[in-house]
Order: structure tokens, then sequence, then C-alpha cells
């Protein structure tokens, strides 16, 4: 097991992100469980919970190798999303590159939760990996997640498409930290 190269812990007065762990698995299946997450990063269709599984336990097993991955997001105590930096190894040409990915369920959007995790998740990635870059996929249809990269001040680099899945996804990419942070840091 890798030794964390980020904090596993990190809050703020609204939020909290916490280092995912395999106890909670029911946490991100619920997560992927709600329909709007489920359009917005899978297009269409019906919650797939199988697949939501096995991307938890690739997300604990990218902690453990890695030493960094996807936080927990808690708001009030509650799991409310995920967000922070790992390779997203689902698209092989993209997988030595550090994206920075967030998801909310529907319930917390609107509030900024989502701008305020990506940002300290990009601002800790620059501090602790040290990359050239980090990234965002977005699908061009998730409208919310375009309007939360351009609030880090991220912009489209180009395209790629999802292996075997007909899915082209917009790579955003950020070239330092985030110019603002929109909270105060515990860590």
């Amino acid at each position: 097991m890798a030794p964390a190269l980020i904090p596993e812990r990190i809050e703020t007065e609204r939020l909290a992100l916490r280092r995912n762990a395999p106890a909670d698995l029911d946490a991100f299946v619920a997560i992927w469980r709600d329909p709007a997450v489920w359009r917005a990063l899978m297009g269409g269709g019906e919650p797939d919970l199988e697949f939501a599984a096995e991307r938890h336990a690739r997300q604990v097993e990218h902690w453990q190798r890695e030493g960094f991955g996807l936080y927990l997001v808690e708001i009030a105590g509650e799991v409310a999303g995920w967000c922070g930096p790992w390779h997203p190894d689902f698209i092989p040409s993209l997988s030595s590159e550090i994206e920075i990915g967030w998801t909310l369920r529907h319930r917390f959007w609107g509030f900024g939760f989502a701008t305020e995790a990506a940002a300290i998740a990009a601002g800790i990635a620059f501090e602790r990996l040290a990359p050239r870059r980090t990234i965002s996929l977005i699908a061009k249809s998730n409208r919310r997640s375009r309007e939360v990269a351009k609030r880090l001040s991220m912009s489209i680099a180009g395209e790629a498409e999802i292996p075997d899945s007909g899915i082209t996804l917009d790579v955003w990419e950020l070239l330092g930290p985030p110019r603002f942070m929109p909270c105060e840091i515990y860590v």
C-alpha cells in the first residue's frame, strides 16, 4: 500500500473531503443510484448498481496503489458525492494524467459545493502531486460540470472517446492551481 500523498481528510466550513474506503460501498453506490447523476455521467438509462460497485472497488484500489484518489464529499455529516484527483484509467490514452473528477447527488446541486470541492482537489493536486496540468473529462451535455470547470478557469483542450462505448468527452485542462479558493481549508 502506497503512503498517502495527499491529506486523507480536508474540511471547510461547509463540507469535508475524506478518503474513500472499502466500508463506503453503500454510500458510493447511493451516489450512482441518483438518476440525475446517472444521466449526467452516463447519458441516460437506468443506474447500474453492479457498475457502481465496480467503480467503488477501483477507486479504493487507486488510493491504495497511488496514495491519492477520489474523496467522498460530506455535507452536514451526509455523503453527498465524490471529488478528487485520480488517473482516469477508463480512457487508456489519458490514464497517466491526473483528472479532477466531481459528482454530487442531485439534491446538493446549485449551492456551490462542487466548485468548492473541485477547487480544493485541484489545489491539493498541484501542491502535492505536481502535475504539468490536471484535466477533467466532461460530457458535452453536462452543462453543470462545464460551468464548474469554467469557474476553475479550465479550458477545453480536446476530446477523448471512452473505448467501446461511442461516448466522446471533452477534455478540460487546468495548467496551474485554481486562481481562487472559495473557502478556508482545514487539514
